[in-house]
């Protein structure tokens, strides 16, 4: 168990759902 992975994993799913609410506004 790394938290280095989980903070990324985070970041990541963040980063898609921001994409994902943006392109659903849009």
């Amino acid at each position: 168990h790394e938290p280095t992975t989980v903070r990324h994993w985070c970041g990541v799913a963040s980063i898609m759902l921001g994409i994902l609410l943006m392109s659903v506004h849009s």
